[in-house]
């Protein structure tokens, strides 16, 4: 996909949409042409600070800014387009970041306790069979909340929220490092159930799979766990240079069941389709035709 990105940026109609496909984010060489637009004067002004914006939402992204700044001719350029100190701003956004997986789960998983943390607005009237699925819902969330905090915290004999909330006072707990959150997925696929968890195996805001986390995604990938392999397929192929989960990828589409909304656009083919630039939809003989054309299949996956 990056080089028609690349290409559209060179279009000042479309550039501005151009800047939001996460090959740009989410790649090595994708935040290099990031750092080139914005260095780049003949660029409008709020084109480039975009670029900025994109680079500061990941780790890999902030670091890439941070390397450069050490250019003296650099940083003068961006303190002018931010109108500010940039270097002082850039470690201001990566404090920012580091507490995605820090402070910020910490609380989410305490909050994830309250019964009424999933209670619907107030004043709604339900159907009873829907009251009930969303009390079940509230419970199994809580639950894993429950359990990701003692699996996380080792610390098994704390139950109430107010326990909790005490703990995380007294103790701080530092950031949970992403290889900690695969872990525990291989080890404890039921928490899967924790949104708080789901929403942290993509590892986007650092932008990149840090090298002690690529097999544990590997390991994911050859999980029995539907669920589990296809986030590590995603992973995989939105933040590696690898194409070995093309094969599992397109496995996914035979086995997911489509709907009025996702029979053409489900996230098994959004995610190859954002990856290569092309899309064959349900069609997975052409899937495989095309993979085999492009030698992206591969006996399997090893750590």
């Amino acid at each position: 996909m990056l080089p028609h990105v690349e290409r559209w940026l060179r279009d000042p109609i479309i550039a501005e949409n151009a800047l939001h496909f996460s090959s740009l984010s989410f790649t090595n060489a994708g935040r290099d042409v990031l750092v080139a637009f914005l260095s780049d004067a003949t660029q409008s002004t709020p084109l480039r600070t975009k670029a900025v914006e994109q680079l500061k939402q990941t780790m890999a992204g902030i670091d890439l800014l941070v390397s450069a700044c050490a250019d003296a001719q650099f940083v003068n350029m961006l303190d002018d387009l931010l109108d500010l100190d940039s270097r002082k701003y850039l470690a201001a956004e990566r404090v920012k970041l580091r507490h995605r997986n820090g402070d910020e789960l910490w609380n989410e998983l305490i909050d994830g306790l309250s019964p009424g943390y999933w209670l619907p607005v107030s004043g709604t009237i339900l159907p009873a069979n829907v009251e009930a699925q969303q009390a079940e819902h509230r419970r199994r969330y809580a639950q894993a909340s429950l359990d990701c905090l003692r699996l996380l915290s080792k610390h098994p004999n704390l139950t109430s929220q107010s326990e909790w909330r005490k703990w995380f006072e007294s103790e701080s707990p530092d950031v949970v490092a992403l290889d900690d959150l695969l872990r525990l997925m291989l080890d404890h696929p039921e928490m899967i159930e924790s949104t708080a968890i789901l929403r942290r195996i993509l590892p986007h805001h650092h932008g990149r799979i840090p090298e002690n986390g690529i097999p544990l995604y590997r390991q994911m990938v050859q999980s029995d766990n539907v669920t589990m392999q296809y986030w590590a397929c995603n992973a995989l192929l939105t933040f590696t240079d690898s194409a070995d989960a093309t094969n599992v990828a397109i496995n996914l589409i035979d086995l997911s069941n489509p709907n009025d909304s996702v029979s053409t656009h489900s996230g098994e083919i959004y995610m190859l389709q954002r990856r290569f630039a092309v899309n064959f939809f349900r069609d997975t003989d052409a899937w495989r035709k095309w993979a085999s054309a492009a030698h992206l299949t591969s006996p399997g996956l090893t750590d």
